[in-house]
């Protein structure tokens, strides 16, 4: 392909990780023995089909009914409504601005941040540590392929806002 990939090769090294390894973006060291004690299970994922990359990521806690397993299931629920909002015409940095305002709300239940406002949180970019990357990217001939920032037939760039510089989307739906 004109990347150099076979159908059979991934588009980056998975990105396997237990317990605080997964809380460190991109982690990839690894440990030469498992921990005592497993309690959460992070997979960054990469697959090419037919000459296309993507990625996904997940996390799951290792106990089904505790605080992070509850934590965990908010943040896919949030995901999903987000996603169930999606409509043509709008831009994906709007939506990325939204989900930061949803991790807020989830930083205010889970009582991780209890004295400031959800729109203080998003303004003083508390919740980006929680949410270090985009909420998602076009798929492409590379994972991060270059058409997120595609503006028009042409290809017209636009570059991400000087607050989320790490996003790999800026165009509109």
């Amino acid at each position: 392909t004109a990347t150099g990939h076979r159908d059979t090769d991934v588009p980056y090294s998975n990105i396997v990780a237990l317990n605080e390894h997964a809380s460190v973006l991109h982690y990839t060291k690894l440990d030469h023995q498992a921990p005592s004690e497993i309690r959460s299970f992070l997979l960054d994922a990469g697959a090419e089909y037919n000459g296309y990359a993507a990625d996904l990521t997940r996390t799951w806690s290792a106990k089904s009914d505790n605080d992070y397993a509850h934590l965990v299931k908010d943040v896919n629920d949030e995901e999903l409504a987000l996603i169930a909002t999606m409509k043509a015409g709008t831009s994906y940095v709007d939506y990325h601005i939204q989900f930061h305002q949803r991790i807020a709300k989830l930083l205010r239940k889970h009582q991780i941040i209890t004295d400031m406002s959800e729109e203080a949180m998003v303004e003083n970019d508390l919740t980006g540590p929680f949410m270090p990357h985009g909420i998602g990217h076009p798929l492409g001939l590379q994972v991060h392929d270059v058409a997120g920032f595609m503006q028009d037939d042409s290809g017209t760039h636009l570059a991400a806002p000087s607050k989320y510089p790490y996003l790999r989307c800026t165009r509109v739906l």
